[in-house]
């Protein structure tokens, strides 16, 4: 008789901001990692998205996009950018539609939303409508109306986002998360731990990120700097 336990979810942390075009690309390539994982190994994973944001300095209402670029990068370095995105983004099945957007939002409420939907299992499927929603569609996700629409398509209780904004009891926990990003000097994202040991940051290739599914299969731990 075999007693051996099933092995546990290979566990990842993803350390993101939905206003962070590498991030989206990276959450595609892991996606595309963790199929060809499964099909190999037979095992799952447990993704946890964890909050950053690239600029915390954005008023909660945000910035017109135009004038927050002049004011704070070089507009042929925001086009290079843009068009390396691009060019990544179609590998993985990714169409950007910069001319859509208009405003940069504040984040802080998207990943206030995105932590209350650890409740409901919908963490990765809300962040994907969010990203699609920003990067695709042109919709401001600082605006709690539209994130609350969002939420709804994900099978998220509109009502219960809409007292969640009215409260302030978890932005704590978000500001405590941050605040952890912010003690270990992260600076760029996406960021991925997996099984609490093995680092990959940046929007690393299919391949780099299966590798690192093998190798955190073994290497499973305890609570760590990162654990929920």
């Amino acid at each position: 008789m075999n007693d051996i336990p099933p092995a546990a979810p290979i566990r990842i942390d993803i350390v993101s901001d939905i206003t962070c075009p590498w991030c989206y690309i990276g959450k595609h390539q892991l996606e595309a990692a963790i199929a060809s994982y499964a099909s190999a190994s037979g095992l799952d994973v447990d993704l946890h998205w964890r909050p950053f944001q690239l600029d915390p300095d954005i008023p909660e209402d945000g910035f017109d996009l135009r004038a927050y670029n002049a004011e704070r990068h070089n507009e042929e370095e925001v086009l290079i950018n843009q068009s390396l995105a691009s060019e990544l983004g179609k590998e993985a099945g990714l169409s950007f539609a910069w001319d859509k957007i208009t405003r940069i939002p504040n984040t802080r409420d998207a990943h206030r939303l995105i932590h209350h939907a650890m409740i409901y299992g919908a963490q990765t499927k809300l962040v994907e409508r969010l990203f699609k929603a920003y990067f695709c569609d042109g919709i401001d996700i600082g605006d709690r109306r539209r994130l609350i629409e969002l939420a709804e398509d994900c099978g998220i209780d509109g009502y219960a986002i809409e007292n969640l904004f009215g409260q302030q009891e978890d932005i704590v926990t978000i500001e405590e998360e941050l605040a952890i990003t912010r003690h270990f000097g992260l600076l760029k994202v996406p960021f991925y731990v997996f099984a609490d040991e093995i680092v990959v940051p940046g929007a690393a290739s299919p391949q780099l990120f299966t590798a690192a599914l093998f190798r955190a299969q073994g290497a499973q731990t305890g609570p760590g700097t990162l654990q929920a």
